[in-house]
């Protein structure tokens, strides 16, 4: 699981640590990434997924409508 993190670089919000370090526990990752590839079906972007979920923290109904404001 931290390997895929890892690809994604993403950046985590203090002092720029390991990506991973962001997520408190490995259930949160599990979760971001289960998310992640979800709404990459879905057809949206994976930056655009990667901001929202961050924002949203990993809350999948507000990351979904705010992708689908983005989107129009």
């Amino acid at each position: 699981m931290r390997d895929k993190l890892l690809k994604l670089r993403l950046r985590a919000k203090r002092k720029r640590k390991k990506p991973w370090k962001c997520f408190r526990t490995p259930e949160k990752a599990a979760e971001f990434l289960h998310l992640l590839a979800q709404f990459n079906d879905m057809g949206f972007q994976q930056a655009d997924i990667k901001e929202v979920l961050l924002l949203c923290e990993n809350q999948g109904d507000n990351a979904l409508e705010e992708l689908m404001t983005r989107a129009q």
